[in-house]
């Protein structure tokens, strides 16, 4: 299944996740504008690690312009005054054999995007939303609509896919920044340096090592033969919205090389009312 292989976030990130926000795919929280995340960097939460070092004036540096980076979002949303919301993604798996089947049955290509429509209440959180997941021939391949701000919808099936505990907020959390703090020993935090000059993004590198000590991440579905010595994020953030609004995934591996897991994308802004085709997906949803 879909959701054993990807974690809400993007990880879910990542997007993300992620990643949706919205379908079983992306996890609302961890979607993060518009980075479904992956769970091909989760880490083992019952194995022992080193003892935590004493953060770097950088580490701290970059831990501030993250935070920073949080409210600068949430800013974003309040000053938007909108109902409503467009999430235009991309997501490519590069490295996975296989990534599952939608609930219609349509095989879930490593390629493809995805467009998601938000209408949210007074409290800022989503009561409805729609989830259009389409190959890179712009084909559909799954719709999936939130009901009541709890249950997401398969449309072609009519059966209740997730059910959520509670509504969440518009507003994403950077789930990279969560696990920093979750696993601070763990987890290293750098500028990407080649980056540092484009004035649009601040650039962060996450980046988790595997010891001889640690056990390996789960390969299976993967063409990776190498062990892996440490899994990076690169992600991208926009210093006008505090939004990440591109991510990548890499893999270190014991032979001095890195490859390219993943890469997601994408673009959130608000609009001014849904297109009439997600209102009546809306409504079709409530009635099912």
């Amino acid at each position: 299944m879909l959701k054993d292989k990807l974690i809400w976030i993007l990880s879910g990130l990542l997007f993300g996740t992620l990643f949706a926000i919205g379908y079983q795919l992306f996890t609302p929280q961890t979607f993060s504008q518009a980075h479904p995340q992956t769970a091909l960097a989760h880490f083992p939460s019952q194995t022992p690690y080193p003892q935590a070092t004493t953060p770097t004036s950088e580490t701290e540096q970059i831990l501030k312009e993250l935070e920073n980076f949080q409210l600068t979002a949430k800013s974003w949303f309040a000053n938007s005054k909108s109902r409503y919301y467009h999430l235009e993604a991309y997501a490519n798996y590069h490295l996975l054999k296989d990534i599952g089947t939608y609930p219609n049955g349509q095989i879930i290509p490593n390629e493809h995007y995805l467009n998601t429509w938000y209408e949210i209440n007074n409290f800022g959180q989503v009561q409805s939303a729609v989830t259009l997941i389409s190959g890179i021939d712009e084909k559909v391949l799954s719709t999936q609509t939130l009901v009541d701000g709890i249950n997401w919808v398969d449309f072609d099936t009519g059966k209740v896919e997730t059910q959520l505990t509670e509504a969440f907020s518009i507003i994403p959390t950077d789930i990279h920044l969560k696990d920093f703090y979750k696993f601070p020993n763990q987890i290293k935090l750098n500028y990407s340096r080649e980056w540092l000059q484009d004035k649009t993004f601040t650039v962060v590198v996450f980046s988790s090592e595997y010891p001889q000590s640690l056990p390996q991440p789960d390969l299976s579905n993967t063409v990776v033969k190498e062990k892996v010595i440490a899994i990076e994020y690169e992600v991208f953030y926009h210093k006008d919205s505090g939004l990440p609004e591109k991510e990548n995934c890499y893999y270190r591996l014991v032979d001095g090389t890195t490859v390219l897991v993943s890469e997601t994308r994408g673009v959130f802004r608000a609009v001014s009312e849904l297109p009439t085709n997600i209102v009546n997906i809306i409504q079709s949803g409530k009635s099912k």
